[in-house]
């Protein structure tokens, strides 16, 4: 049912230039290859199409489901005219597709063109593998995808069976006997805009391309070394040295590392047996666990247990090791804020659980809503639904705000009264620009006394931010406070599974709580890098918003804290037809026009949740300063134009 109101949807906006009595539809989840489909030229607005061929691509959210899906409709005879096609219908069968395979939609009679309510009331559906017919009527109704797939959805081995591509029988894992929720699960931050973004950047690598930039500004993931942020030479000094101990014995190495970088890094290789090449204990090292303790008690002034404490890589996996634990069935349910990072709900649905969503007040600075909260809590209950978590981001991913002490007060309050752990996402805490200062939650928890002394609080960290920006290193950890110890060995047995972290990022842990001390032979070079680092994500922050308020139709709430910008824009109805007409969503469709026009790419505000009928796009503000301050200007240009073009 969900295929077919897909297609009416599909069919029904589209209107395909050369009628022809039949045409075949491919769904696949990766994008064509843009060597076998060229990118459209600047000049022309999406979808992707290949000029010499009647072919039209476009990606559009499935029916009831909120995976992309991309869908060519070609010809029958097409794959057999054209190489390009015949290559992107290869590739596409070996990629997971459409409720788990590819689907081969023919057609017969005209289009609907004229509406994208109306239906194609009669057709014929076509497996690709025993050519087996069955006449259905398409709905009238394909609008608005669910968050995720229904409780009652069937999966292999459910009831229901999913049959292969042609040539695949043979093979034991398929992408319709495998794991569905790994099918369904969904990562904005690498979706259909970045992809986009890397084929225009190789297609400006090889020149020749007519475009009025040189090269895409990354602005859709917090990865602060990809766009030019120097790492801090006093870790990398330290980093070289613990992977090369050997060096710590050569005279010539006084010559060119630091003497504090020496000491720090033969202190740290002490804890190792085997060096970084080796297993540590599953949790973590122990020196390093209490060395993060210490830091933790230094910052809320409570005493914190390196028993309590896992090493992981990145916050993520920390994360994943949390809601493994946590959601046990089907109805069990994750409070996640909307915006959300889409880490959590990429990994409720790979865990089969479900998430409420809690809305920020925009208005009120992307501040927490209590009354808001406890509806979306009695609402899922109601539903048959079985709250377990509550996730807070603070300071907040996307939409760079901080917390007040009350706020975060209020939230403790709640998830006592309504039996709910608390996670607490707290990787962007040294990623603070305004007067609000961050506080933990932690510190909030025991400011309440000796009644929130078994209070279930999880709290993650990550080297990956901050001002240490070192992401490929995975260094992270977590703090499980107030967790009943027998769960707490079992959350080992699931760490122990996957060994331990990697161990270069345990020692980014160690040396990015606990960096030079005045006085050491490296503070004053460490003071100086990490000060022009953080004064300048500062200046762009504000420059950013400054940037962002002047352009009409578009505004933006203060950036206090992290490195993202969540901007709403206004846009006109005309705009919001032409998405729904090409199967985008309307903050898609002008990302990618954002994109085309000026080779900024962001990330659309569908892919971390927003209020229904407000419309949004996610940057960083990491690239360089000139850069992005050229970005921009640029930025309104690009708004001005395509306000004209849809007024």
């Amino acid at each position: 049912a969900a295929l077919r109101a897909m297609a009416c949807l599909l069919l029904a906006s589209m209107s395909l230039s050369t009628p022809s009595p039949s045409w075949s539809l491919f769904l696949s989840s990766s994008p064509p290859s843009p060597t076998a489909f060229p990118l459209a030229s600047s000049s022309s607005s999406p979808p992707l199409y290949h000029p010499s061929s009647a072919t039209r691509i476009a990606p559009t959210k499935q029916a009831g489901w909120s995976t992309p899906c991309f869908v060519s409709i070609l010809p029958s005879a097409a794959p057999s005219r054209s190489p390009a096609c015949s290559n992107y219908l290869e590739r596409a069968r070996s990629c997971s597709v459409f409720r788990s395979r590819e689907r081969r939609l023919t057609f017969a009679g005209g289009l609907c063109a004229s509406g994208t309510r109306q239906s194609l009331q009669t057709g014929q559906i076509s497996d690709a593998k025993d050519q087996k017919r069955e006449r259905f009527e398409l709905g009238t109704d394909a609008s608005g995808p669910l968050s995720q797939p229904p409780l009652e959805s069937s999966e292999p081995g459910a009831g229901q069976s999913r049959k292969a591509r042609p040539g695949a029988e043979s093979k034991v894992l398929r992408v319709d006997t495998m794991n569905q929720a790994v099918v369904r699960m969904q990562y904005a931050v690498r979706g259909l805009v970045p992809t986009t973004a890397e084929a225009i950047q190789e297609e400006l690598r090889k020149g020749a391309h007519g475009r009025s930039y040189d090269e895409v500004l990354f602005c859709n993931i917090g990865n602060p070394q990809s766009v030019g942020q120097k790492p801090l030479s006093y870790y990398r000094e330290v980093l070289a040295l613990a992977d090369c101990p050997w060096l710590l014995e050569k005279e010539e190495t006084l010559k060119l590392f630091s003497k504090d970088a020496i000491d720090r890094a033969r202190l740290l290789t002490s804890y190792m047996a085997g060096g970084t090449g080796a297993y540590s204990h599953s949790q973590g090292i122990l020196q390093i666990r209490q060395a993060v303790a210490e830091f933790i008690q230094a910052r809320d002034g409570y005493p914190s247990d390196p028993n309590d404490i896992f090493l992981t890589n990145g916050a993520s996996s920390a994360i994943q090791m949390v809601l493994t634990a946590l959601i046990a069935s089907r109805k069990d349910a994750i409070l996640i804020p909307i915006p959300q990072y889409p880490i959590y709900s990429a990994l409720i649905s790979l865990l089969r659980g479900q998430q409420i969503g809690y809305q920020l007040d925009e208005e009120a600075q992307w501040g927490l809503d209590m009354d808001e909260m406890k509806k979306q809590l009695d609402d899922a209950r109601q539903k048959g639904l079985n709250p377990r978590g509550l996730v807070v981001i603070n300071p907040g991913n996307p939409v760079g705000n901080v917390l007040s002490y009350d706020d975060l007060k209020s939230l403790v309050q709640f998830c006592k009264r309504e039996g709910l752990m608390l996670l607490a996402d707290e990787v962007y805490q040294e990623n603070v620009y305004g007067s609000r200062p961050f506080i933990s939650v932690k510190k909030v928890v025991r400011d309440l006394g000796p009644d929130y002394d078994d209070f279930e609080l999880v709290s993650f960290h990550s080297t990956s931010k901050g001002i240490t920006g070192e992401c490929g290193r995975r260094g992270g950890y977590m703090e499980m406070c107030g967790v009943d110890p027998d769960v707490m060995a079992h959350v080992l047995k699931l760490a122990s599974s996957q060994l331990c972290s990697n161990l270069n990022g345990q020692i980014m842990v160690d040396l990015c709580l606990h960096p030079p001390k005045p006085g050491e032979h490296s503070f004053a070079s460490w003071k100086e890098e990490r000060d022009k680092i953080f004064d300048g994500l500062k200046r762009k922050s504000k420059m950013v918003y400054d940037s962002l308020n002047a352009i009409e139709g578009v505004s933006c709430q203060p950036l206090e804290g992290a490195m993202y910008a969540f901007p709403k824009i206004e846009l006109p109805r005309k705009a919001i037809e032409a998405a729904e007409e090409k199967g985008y969503t309307p903050d898609t469709f002008y990302a990618l026009s954002l994109l085309d026009y000026t080779g900024i790419c962001a990330v659309p505000g569908s892919g971390f949740g927003q209020k229904d009928g407000t419309y949004h796009i996610r940057l960083t503000f990491l690239p360089d300063e000139d850069k992005l301050e050229k970005a921009m200007s640029t930025f309104a240009e690009h708004h001005k134009h395509f306000m004209q073009q849809y007024s």
